[in-house]
């Protein structure tokens, strides 16, 4: 099975610490992903299955732009599937940054652990324009599916954590292996 976490690519960390989705709230994107948004005291999170390789680029589009990130819920052998997480309104330190870590984990079919990291960096410094707006965090899971992998539904779990506003939030996607 090949699983590709992206956690350093620069283009990717470039583009994850540099651009913003502003206006989300008042357009027509978020309620397709309504089952995918949790939010505390503020704090909120998303997260996203996508099969669409041009993610990077419909994501840093001007913010006057809708992003369209072709939801996903299935990958056949050979086929990818990425799974984005976004948040906004974190709690910020005197000099207008955040601190954002993620618990990320990728649960076979079968329920075992493919994939387990806890604390991960997934945001830190400052964000791109309202903190009410969206941005993206790093890591970007890559699932690519082989012959070999568990045929079934596969499950992320993702736990944002504000570590300065002591927030947590955890998300859940997922998406059949067919």
């Amino acid at each position: 099975m090949i699983l590709r976490c992206l956690f350093a690519l620069s283009l990717c960390f470039c583009a994850s610490l540099s651009f913003a989705q502003t206006d989300w709230k008042e357009i027509n994107f978020l309620p397709q992903y309504a089952g995918a948004l949790r939010s505390a005291n503020g704090f909120s999170g998303m997260i996203v299955a996508t099969s669409n390789s041009e993610w990077n680029e419909n994501w840093t589009i001007s913010p006057d732009s809708v992003p369209d990130l072709y939801l996903s819920n299935s990958v056949g052998t050979g086929e990818n599937i990425y799974v984005l997480v976004f948040f906004s309104n974190p709690t910020l330190n005197e000099n207008k940054a955040a601190d954002i870590a993620c618990d990320l984990q990728l649960i076979r079919p079968d329920g075992s652990e493919s994939f387990s990291k806890k604390d991960v960096v997934c945001f830190k410094g400052l964000t791109v324009g309202g903190v009410t707006d969206f941005s993206m965090v790093i890591p970007v899971i890559d699932f690519t599916s082989e012959e070999s992998d568990l045929k079934g539904i596969w499950r992320v779990k993702m736990t944002l954590k504000d570590k300065l506003g002591k927030q947590r939030l955890p998300l859940v996607a997922s998406f059949t292996n067919e």
